[in-house]
């Protein structure tokens, strides 16, 4: 496979920073499949490129499937930070498309790189508003949280705002990041509905880390190295569970969390949104020295964790992230034991997990109500039945939905689209797909008119599974 790499700024998001790349290169990999985080990524192949455009050449891949080449730029050489993400987009509607290579070469594989840029919330609020009204408009904003790779400056690449809907008892998720914006629909939880509304904060995230800089984070931060160092930023009324300890609904919480040889310490405050006031400033840890998930029996999914002390631990919320979804849900509570210095193991199993890439953390609540989140872990669950087709999400949908499917053996499968009377209307997948591994195709409604279909998938042994999904134009 032979291409080019094109740079462009991505004017989507207007920055208040930009991450500085020292480090000239960019590096082409060609995944086994695509998933948003980069933990996820797996790399059949690779070559890189000096500065943000040239032409890369794949070789030894593996004829009669479907890749996805993605082009990156680190900020440093150790590949930590991720400052431009280049993808191929065949259709042009801002997401990674897959290329099937045949025999032949490809030489038409271009991807265009876009610039990540550090953001604050503020920045993409907005943004982040517009886009739930198109779900509904009785919108509120209950929450903010930076993504996986916040700075201590208050600035991240992706954010998250959380939106209840009381007409729909719904919760939509618009995650906001160099792409653009994306929505996540859900029933509304007991968390979501005690919530109180956020208005837009007064004071935005970088100005909240600064002021818990000023009170005790620089000291904090500067026992430690910068790459054992990660910052956690959420606002809202985050006493969701218990009654507030102060006379404020909303304010920022601020954590920055250093792993160390002993397991992990932390440092948090807690800022008023309209004030910047420091609340509570003084939270002590409980100290985590090891967090493990597996799969047993299949498809049950177990969670280990151990505390080297605790001091007023109330217990530890188990959150879960799915394989098709795009935040945590909070799925068990486990009780702690409170004050001890005695260590303390903890264990909880998920049952019936469904096939793909799980992700867990720990929200650990002090008996005062504040909470640490842990480290996130991850665990596969392989594809145990011959053939598998998982309901259309979202399901009415209107302009775009998803479809995963899988086969526990290797070997070529057919995923098409039918109307109600039974005529085939597309086809989503015509190919070879890699045995225990789930995969996810596009059902796009530009061109359907409104009423019910059905994605079928059929495998050569003669094996025929169908879901339902209504369009709504």
């Amino acid at each position: 496979m032979k291409t080019a790499v094109q740079a462009q700024s991505n004017k989507r998001v207007t920055p208040r920073a930009k991450a500085a790349t020292p480090y000239d290169a960019t590096r082409i990999y060609l995944l086994e499949e695509f998933d948003t985080a980069e933990s996820g990524w797996e790399v059949r192949t690779a070559d890189a490129i000096a500065g943000v455009s040239g032409s890369y050449a794949i070789n030894y891949v593996r004829g009669g499937r479907d890749y996805w080449p993605v082009a990156v730029r680190y900020a440093r050489s150790d590949a930590r930070e991720i400052v431009a993400l280049g993808f191929y987009d065949a259709d042009g509607d801002g997401e990674p498309d897959p290329v099937t290579v045949g025999a032949n070469d490809r030489t038409d594989i271009d991807l265009t790189l876009y610039e990540f840029s550090l953001t604050t919330s503020g920045d993409n609020l907005a943004a982040a508003n517009a886009e739930a009204d198109l779900v509904t408009d009785d919108q509120s904003l209950i929450m903010i949280e930076a993504g996986a790779g916040a700075r201590a400056a208050g600035t991240a690449y992706t954010w998250h705002y959380i939106y209840y809907s009381p007409s729909l008892l719904q919760e939509t998720e618009i995650t906001v990041d160099p792409l653009g914006a994306t929505a996540q629909t859900s029933t509304a939880t007991s968390r979501t509905v005690r919530m109180a509304m956020l208005a837009a904060p007064a004071v935005d995230s970088d100005e909240a880390l600064q002021i818990a800089l000023n009170n005790g984070g620089k000291a904090f931060l500067s026992r430690y190295s910068r790459d054992d160092i990660s910052t956690s930023v959420q606002a809202g009324n985050l006493y969701w569970h218990v009654s507030p300890s102060t006379t404020t609904e909303a304010f920022w919480r601020v954590e920055f969390l250093a792993a160390v040889s002993s397991g992990v310490k932390a440092f948090r405050r807690y800022i008023d949104t309209e004030t910047g006031g420091v609340l509570d400033p003084m939270a002590l840890p409980v100290e985590l020295t090891r967090f493990t998930v597996r799969v047993v029996d299949g498809s049950d999914v177990v969670l280990d964790w151990t505390t080297a002390s605790e001091t007023g631990n109330a217990g530890f919320e188990v959150e879960h992230r799915t394989p098709r979804a795009t935040g945590f849900t909070s799925v068990a509570f486990v009780e702690g034991t409170g004050t001890t210095q005695q260590p303390q193991r903890y264990r909880h199993r998920i049952s019936g997990a469904e096939p793909g890439m799980h992700r867990f953390r720990l929200r650990q609540v002090d008996t005062d109500g504040s909470a640490t989140y842990s480290p996130e872990v991850e665990v596969r669950v392989a594809i145990g039945a011959a053939l598998i087709l998982e309901a259309p999400y979202p399901n009415p949908l209107r302009a775009r939905g998803t479809v995963r499917f899988g086969m526990r053996d290797t070997g070529p499968v057919r995923v098409e689209l039918f109307d109600a009377q039974g005529r085939h209307v597309r086809t989503l997948h015509a190919g070879e797909i890699e045995g225990g591994r789930m995969y996810e195709r596009q059902i796009e409604a530009a061109g359907l008119v409104s009423g019910l279909y059905y994605v079928r998938i059929q495998s050569p042994s003669g094996g025929i599974q169908s879901r339902p999904v209504t369009v709504v134009r």
